[in-house]
């Protein structure tokens, strides 16, 4: 984090960690501090007691306070609100620079363990409860992100035990698909294709395969299934790399959380609304200036001399724009009728379209030739 980002930060929590006392307390600044060391270090309270000369339990209780000011500040700045035109956008943005029509977001689960791996402790009063398979206690996030590696839609506080059908089952996000309350635009046409097309998230098998959900086929595959499931892997690797990110930049996320079950989902909250503030803040700046994705996003070497372009190349702001526009007449003159597609016709439309609108390198990287 800049010195200028950690000033704006300060900024706008400084007000909700102001203490008046007649002793002398620990300012905002030391607090955010103390908090952002945490959260990117992933180091203990004990060593961060010693570094910053403040006592174990203080540390406690500003980690817990600061993440819940963080998430509450940052969340509705840094969230992108659930609108037809945020989906459009991002719809554009996946098809410009991944070659994917009408996706509006790949989704995935991630665990982080919340106790200690060795001693294999639990959170106070919960028995097996948050014992998942990867024999630790854990809890789980459920994510969708854009084509830039912001989260759109986050859910954390569900038991590691659960299988990922029941996790998304009972999440907000799959009530707000049933319900339609996540206000995706209705179907509209696609080049090369009859009819309309809905437009989707993208998951892997743990998903249901449904209207306005894509997932891969299972069993023994046709030439056009397989080349169907890399281009879907192509675009659900999107939130792996941006899981991968964000656990790179906040290391905590990368170790087991000692704490309470509030803790380490308000430690989550956290690094979520930190990690949509920083890809925000560098919207603007040039590729080879960013901090925090520099490596892979401009272009780079590797070491047996093979030239590598980084994702900026594929961005292109006047034909997002252009896509996004294109967008908005097709959904205008569509109407707000939601046609009804099973996710087998869904399935069948979105290989139509790979095959039909191919992109040079595709048969070859799925290995089919």
């Amino acid at each position: 984090m800049t010195p200028g980002s950690f000033d704006r930060l300060l900024k706008k929590v400084s007000p909700f960690l102001q203490k008046k006392s007649w002793r002398k307390a620990i300012d905002p600044g030391e607090r955010l501090a103390i908090t952002l060391r945490y959260l990117a270090s992933g180091d203990s309270q004990t060593s961060l007691s010693y570094l910053f000369r403040v006592s174990s339990p203080a540390i406690c209780r500003i980690v817990l306070e600061v993440t819940t000011v963080l998430w509450s500040v940052l969340k509705t700045e840094v969230f992108p609100e659930l609108s037809q035109d945020t989906w459009l956008r991002t719809s554009a943005e996946f098809e410009v620079m991944w070659n994917i029509p009408h996706c509006v977001g790949p989704s995935q689960k991630w665990m982080v363990e919340s106790t200690s791996n060795q001693r294999r402790l639990a959170f106070p009063h919960s028995g097996s409860r948050w014992f998942g398979y990867k024999k630790v206690h854990c809890m789980t996030l459920l994510a969708v992100s854009d084509a830039k590696h912001k989260f759109s839609i986050v859910e954390t506080g569900a038991s590691g035990k659960r299988a990922d059908a029941n996790i998304f089952h009972k999440s907000t996000f799959a009530q707000g698909l049933r319900k339609k309350t996540l206000n995706l635009p209705p179907p509209c046409p696609v080049e090369s294709l009859e009819g309309n097309m809905p437009f989707y998230f993208v998951g892997d098998n743990a998903y249901p395969t449904s209207q306005h959900m894509a997932t891969p086929f299972k069993g023994e595959l046709r030439d056009e299934e397989m080349l169907y499931n890399y281009r879907l892997s192509r675009a659900r690797r999107i939130v792996e790399n941006a899981f991968g990110i964000l656990s790179a930049r906040f290391r905590i996320l990368r170790r087991a959380i000692e704490g309470s079950q509030t803790l380490v989902r308000s430690t989550i909250l956290a690094c979520l609304a930190l990690h949509n503030m920083h890809l925000q803040d560098e919207e603007s700046v040039p590729p080879k200036r960013k901090k925090y994705v520099p490596y892979g996003y401009s272009d780079y070497v590797r070491e047996d001399g093979t030239y590598i372009y980084g994702r900026w190349r594929n961005e292109n702001k006047t034909e997002e724009s252009t896509v996004f526009q294109k967008l908005c007449r097709q959904v205008q003159n569509a109407g707000d009728k939601d046609c009804a597609v099973k996710g087998r016709k869904l399935r069948e439309m979105v290989v139509r379209y790979f095959i039909l609108c191919p992109v040079e390198w595709q048969w070859e990287k799925a290995h089919l030739l």
